[in-house]
Formats: C-alpha cells, structure tokens, sequence
C-alpha cells in the first residue's frame, strides 16, 4: 500500500511543481536516502530532458533498488555487458548449468533500448536460456524485435513486448 500511495503522490504533481519543490517531496518521502537517490535517477534521466514527473518516478525506482538491494544484501557490478552474466547470477542466486545469460532486449538494438530509458545490461532485464535453445532461437528472437521496433515503440509498449515475447518461448521474466 505505501508504493501505491507513493506512486500515486507522483502521478498527481501540479504542474507548476519546480525542481526544488520536487527534491523537497521526494526528501519527505525517502529521508537520509534523497541524495543517493537522486545521484542514481539524474544519470538515468536528466530533469531537463524527461520533465518533473518523470524525475520523479526514476527516484521512486532508484529508491525501490536500493530499498531492496539493502534487504537482500545483493551488491550488483556496474550494469554493463561484460558484468551481465554475473549480475543476474547475484539476482536469481543462480547460475544454472548449460543456460546463457539472456539480455530480453537484444544488444544489437541497445541504442534505441536506451533512448527510451532501458539499460539492456540491468540484470532485471534478463533470464537464463537453456544453451542449444537460445543458440538455435536467437535469429528469430532477434528478427521479431527487429519488426516491433519498427513501429517506433514507447518504453511502456517495450517492456510488455519483451514479456509477451519471452512468453512465447516459455521463458518467465522479472519485469
């Protein structure tokens, strides 16, 4: 219920809300964590680029990751490719034998995953895949994203696909 009411504090900012004004809330809302949080949401989303509203929900997120990387003492490498494997390791607390780490958003695509705010090497992002399976259907895997994103998709659209997507190969995702 507190994420809820959280959420919903967000959606329902006036919209002449100021930067400092929004800081002010969130620092209500999180205490000593503010400026950690806010370190971690402006380098995914700047103020000037995304707006208010969307600072604001990058915070919420960033607070969640932290709040829950605190109770299940999980320390995560920087989010890049080579650290992939091992970051979604630490997330699932395995690394199952014959399976690949699986980027749900293909690397090949990573630039368009980022301008919409997806960072593809976040182990939240990923799955494993059994090996001869993900080797025999990464073409095709690929081929489908390559058509959605065709369509010129928003983050929201993505994120449903990436599970309708996995779905079809029976894969659970996280997300």
């Amino acid at each position: 219920q507190d994420d809820i009411d959280y959420i919903n504090e967000f959606d329902n900012l006036p919209p002449d809300l100021t930067e400092e004004e929004l800081i002010a809330r969130i620092h209500e809302a999180t205490g000593d964590a503010a400026e950690v949080i806010m370190a971690i949401a402006s380098s995914l989303a700047p103020v000037p680029k995304v707006g208010l509203l969307k600072y604001a929900r990058n915070l919420y997120k960033a607070n969640k990751a932290i709040v829950a990387a605190k109770s299940s003492n999980t320390v995560f490498r920087s989010f890049t490719k080579s650290n992939f494997r091992t970051n979604l390791g630490r997330l699932t607390g395995k690394v199952p034998a014959n399976s690949q780490a699986h980027h749900v958003f293909p690397q090949k695509f990573g630039t368009q995953f980022s301008k919409r705010g997806i960072n593809i090497h976040d182990p939240k992002f990923g799955t494993w895949w059994e090996t001869s399976s993900h080797l025999k259907n990464a073409r095709g895997y690929n081929a489908a994203w390559e058509s959605f994103l065709s369509t010129n998709p928003n983050q929201s659209q993505i994120l449903n696909y990436g599970r309708q997507l996995m779905g079809q190969y029976g894969i659970p995702v996280g997300f």
